[in-house]
């Protein structure tokens, strides 16, 4: 089962062949307006399908403010508290530069090759 939704300027996809194999992709900007959006659909999501793991993929994620960033520290809390495993597989190096900058170094957040956080700098 493949579901799409667009709220402005965030686009997210989720692909799920069971509680077995669910995976979200992220493309656009995580920001205050949309914030909320995103963490009610992850829960959601993991709320319908059970899933030991789910694969949060943030490579097309290209902005994320402060809010987005308390986003992502929410979901992964609430993933765990419902026994699943948020699992971010790939970050965009924008995404990760506002996160080391906030001083925050979460577990769950791939660093992205240094190549391409210069290039992003």
């Amino acid at each position: 089962m493949t579901v799409e939704n667009t709220p402005a300027s965030l686009h997210v996809r989720t692909t799920s062949a069971g509680a077995a194999a669910v995976s979200i992709s992220v493309a656009g900007e995580l920001d205050v307006g949309n914030r909320a959006w995103l963490h009610s659909w992850i829960v959601d999501t993991i709320d319908r399908w059970r899933p030991a793991g789910l694969n949060l993929d943030l490579g097309g994620l290209h902005f994320i403010d402060v809010a987005g960033v308390r986003a992502l520290f929410e979901m992964h809390a609430d993933a765990r508290a419902r026994g699943c495993l948020l699992d971010v597989v790939a970050a965009h190096p924008a995404v990760w530069m506002t996160v080391d900058r906030l001083g925050l170094a979460p577990e769950f957040l791939p660093r992205p090759a240094e190549a391409d956080i210069r290039r992003c700098a």
